[in-house]
């Protein structure tokens, strides 16, 4: 079959797997004026699911750093992200919005080179509510093979350690040339004091590549209004087009590899 190049596929590619690993050490935790006071857990969720979540990635590979922030709607299935993506020795703002039946990938250097800011592509996105369960008390038990493990204590978080040796990561196509398919792979979990999930870090190494994913829980229940771009601004993600925008964006087929991006089409919202 045919390969085509797809940016979107490209941006969805990176956030699903930051959204979709487990493994994380929360870098800080709230700190606390009174030293004999005892520490506040600003992510507790006494036990209820989040209607939202916001997060924080970074996935660094092939000496190039993805980063950005992910606003998550539980209830309505609906998602957005800003992300500063690498372009060579440089890096382009995107901002993403996933709707229940579409993902439209929007950035200004897009006008210059199509005409509008946004592209949409439609996809069928699953309920979310699940993710909201896992949220509120990941079960870290379920986690097995592994060849190691620890746990470590913080105020208000453990972290679980865990080793894989020989272990194969199902990683998208489009990240395989910086990516560790296989190797070795070290994964922390963070909770909270309530067990709550607060973030993740997996770091994969090889003979010949290293990279790392961070996903880092920034708050629960903070209001959010995901709503797609207006379709006068939109454009949909076709072959054709997704080639004419990589011969506008100087270096990202050097920086994706060739091929990197799978075929398919797109239907405008």
């Amino acid at each position: 079959m045919a390969r085509t190049q797809r940016v979107g596929a490209a941006v969805l590619a990176a956030v699903a797997l930051a959204l979709t690993t487990t493994g994380v050490v929360l870098a800080a935790t709230d700190s606390n004026p009174n030293p004999g006071a005892r520490a506040v857990d600003r992510l507790a969720l006494n036990g209820y699911p989040p209607k939202t979540a916001t997060i924080a990635i970074s996935l660094d590979a092939g000496g190039t750093t993805l980063s950005g922030t992910v606003g998550i709607d539980f209830v309505h299935d609906a998602a957005q992200a800003s992300l500063n993506l690498p372009l060579g020795a440089a890096a382009i703002g995107a901002q993403l919005v996933l709707t229940p039946h579409h993902l439209y990938i929007g950035s200004s250097n897009l006008t210059g080179i199509v005409g509008r800011p946004w592209l949409a592509e439609t996809v069928h996105t699953p309920s979310l509510y699940d993710w909201s369960l896992e949220a509120t008390h990941p079960d870290v038990s379920m986690i097995q093979g592994y060849q190691s493990s620890s746990i470590t204590h913080a105020p208000n978080l453990t972290t679980y350690h865990f080793t894989y040796l020989g272990a194969h990561l199902p990683v998208p196509g489009l990240l395989r040339s910086v990516v560790p398919s296989s190797g070795r792979v070290d994964i922390a979990i963070s909770v909270g004091s309530q067990n709550q999930f607060t973030g993740a870090t997996v770091v994969a190494t090889s003979s010949t590549a290293t990279a790392s994913l961070s996903v880092t829980v920034l708050g629960y229940n903070q209001p959010l209004h995901i709503v797609g771009p207006p379709r006068s601004q939109v454009l949909p993600l076709t072959p054709g087009l997704a080639h004419r925008i990589l011969r506008g964006l100087s270096g990202i087929t050097q920086l994706l590899g060739p091929g990197a991006f799978g075929g398919g089409g797109a239907t405008a919202s």
